[in-house]
C-alpha cells in the first residue's frame, strides 16, 4: 500500500507541475533575441562608430530602442540598421538594446555592448 500511494502522489504531483508550466507558457510571449556586431566598440571622443543590430526570433518585429548607460563617455543614436555610438569623453560604458517582452522581468528583452571612448 505505501508504494502505490508513493507513486499516486508522485504522478498527481507531476500533473500538478505539466499543467503549471502549460498555463504559464501560454501566456508568455516568446522571447526576443538580440544579434548585435560588433559587441565591444573602441571610438575617439567627437568621432562615431556604427553598430549592427539585428532583432531574430518570433518576435523580431517588435519595437526596440537603444540607450547609453553614460551619455557624458558616449551616446547611442538607432538607426535603421542598429546604431550609431558618439564617443563623447574618455572613459567606457555600456549600451542598452531593448524590445518589448510581455511577461519577462520588466517586460523586456535585454542585451548590451561595451563601449570604450579613447581621447
Amino acid at each position: 500500500m505505501p508504494q502505490r500511494r508513493t507513486l499516486a502522489c508522485s504522478l498527481a504531483a507531476v500533473a500538478l507541475l505539466a499543467a503549471g508550466i502549460a498555463a504559464c507558457s501560454d501566456a508568455l510571449a516568446p522571447y526576443p533575441q538580440f544579434t548585435i556586431q560588433p559587441r565591444a566598440v573602441s571610438v575617439k571622443a567627437g568621432a562615431t562608430s556604427p553598430v549592427k543590430i539585428v532583432l531574430a526570433g518570433p518576435n523580431k518585429s517588435v519595437g526596440w530602442t537603444v540607450t547609453s548607460a553614460n551619455t557624458s563617455v558616449a551616446g547611442a543614436t538607432q538607426t535603421e540598421t542598429g546604431a550609431t555610438i558618439q564617443g563623447v569623453a574618455a572613459g567606457t560604458t555600456r549600451v542598452y538594446v531593448r524590445a518589448s517582452a510581455p511577461g519577462f522581468p520588466g517586460d523586456e528583452a535585454l542585451d548590451s555592448l561595451t563601449v570604450t571612448v579613447t581621447p
